[in-house]
């Protein structure tokens, strides 16, 4: 089955629906809020939360050995968890390096170790502080500021 489609990503993701509870116990014991939007197609769940740091998690459905995306589930798909943190200050965006929890483990054996492994990446990142993030250097200029165009004063324009 190609992925032509919103309706074949979406197919392609529903076994992610085993882990749902999992990951929405993690969201509640610790603030997390699952993002839907901005996010890949391809199967994935990210996870973030802001405070004056912003972390994230990361769940997401590997590719095959030959880098192409795979079009159909079956139980040993591969998947990762990694996580990360960014502060944004005075217009650049300061970020860690992904932290692995774990690669290309089988999607089979997710719902035994996803909780604690969920726990792992937020214990490993949880200390990434601004002053941490700071000295690995900006990584990205934000345009806080993009060019704004003042409409003419004309009664013509709509």
């Amino acid at each position: 089955m190609p992925l032509d489609s919103l309706e074949a990503y979406e197919r392609l993701g529903e076994h992610l629906s085993a882990v749902d509870s999992i990951v929405e116990e993690f969201c509640r014991e610790t603030g997390f809020v699952r993002r839907t939007t901005g996010i890949s197609r391809y199967p994935m769940r990210c996870l973030d939360l802001h405070r004056q740091v912003s972390w994230f998690i990361e769940l997401w459905m590997e590719e095959d050995e030959h880098g192409q995306r795979y079009d159909h589930f079956f139980p040993d798909i591969p998947y990762s968890l990694a996580g990360g943190a960014w502060i944004d200050l005075e217009g650049y965006r300061y970020v860690s390096d992904g932290v692995a929890t774990f690669q290309r483990v089988r999607f089979r054996l997710l719902t035994s170790r996803l909780a604690a492994d969920l726990s792992s990446a937020w214990e490993r990142i949880r200390g990434f502080t601004p002053d941490y993030l700071v000295s690995l250097g900006p990584r990205v200029k934000l345009n806080l500021h993009p060019k704004v165009e003042i409409a003419p004063d004309d009664k013509n324009v709509v």
